[in-house]
């Protein structure tokens, strides 16, 4: 479980919310309540913040350190798919959505970390006075979604990735989305890169001699 330790002043803690785009254009009034609910979270190196699957009851405003987040896999194993530093938010998806905890999140192995809690109430509170903080968790969601389906992803095609491997391609990802019958690479062009199928179907053609074209195969997801 986190340690609590001798917090900061409120005044303190609330100034690194301020730096979050949870509160941007929220009126001081809303922010000196909020300000009262904030508890002070302190994590040793490797130490547990929460676990996939518990209640969704709080999030964490990240000061000091850097946390690591990874999924469970159905054996039980842990999956990295990021890290979340400083002035980011960990932990307000859940109350958003309703869901439980999708990840495990620890403090970062190589040092401590220290963090702002903001109970469910408040935070919920601060959200519905900020309409825009509803568009950005959206999008916050969308690019965590796809983290987590490149880490269930990539390691059928490359085998196990050290943190740095998968941090490194996913930044040189791009995601496209294509509709059906679009076509996404034509026979003759560069292969200047390679795709993975997250979801759907793409079926490989040929062009014959006469300008026909033949169904060779089928790509499903996880293939490339």
């Amino acid at each position: 479980m986190p340690k609590k330790e001798g917090p900061p002043t409120k005044t303190v803690l609330l100034a690194h919310i301020r730096a979050t785009y949870l509160v941007k254009g929220v009126d001081e009034d809303v922010l000196q309540g909020l300000a009262k609910t904030l508890e002070w979270v302190a994590l040793t190196a490797g130490e547990n913040l929460f676990r996939q699957g518990q209640p969704s009851d709080s999030a964490y405003v990240v000061i000091d350190g850097r946390l690591e987040v990874a999924i469970v896999n159905e054996d039980g194993s842990e999956k990295f798919v990021g890290e979340v530093g400083p002035g980011q938010l960990v932990g307000e998806m859940g109350l958003f959505t309703g869901a439980t905890r999708t990840a495990n999140v620890y403090a970062h192995k190589d040092g401590p970390a220290t963090l702002a809690k903001i109970p469910e109430s408040a935070f919920s509170h601060v959200a519905t006075a900020n309409p825009e903080a509803l568009a950005q968790v959206g999008e916050t969601i969308r690019q965590r979604l796809r983290r987590n389906q490149l880490a269930e992803m990539l390691p059928s095609l490359f085998g196990p990735l050290d943190q740095d491997t998968f941090a490194s391609i996913e930044a040189e990802a791009e995601w496209v989305q294509i509709s059906r019958g679009d076509i996404l690479m034509k026979q003759g062009d560069p292969g200047d890169c390679m795709y993975i199928l997250i979801r759907g179907r793409l079926q490989a053609r040929v062009t014959d001699k006469d300008g026909s074209q033949i169904v060779v195969g089928e790509i499903t997801p996880g293939e490339s």
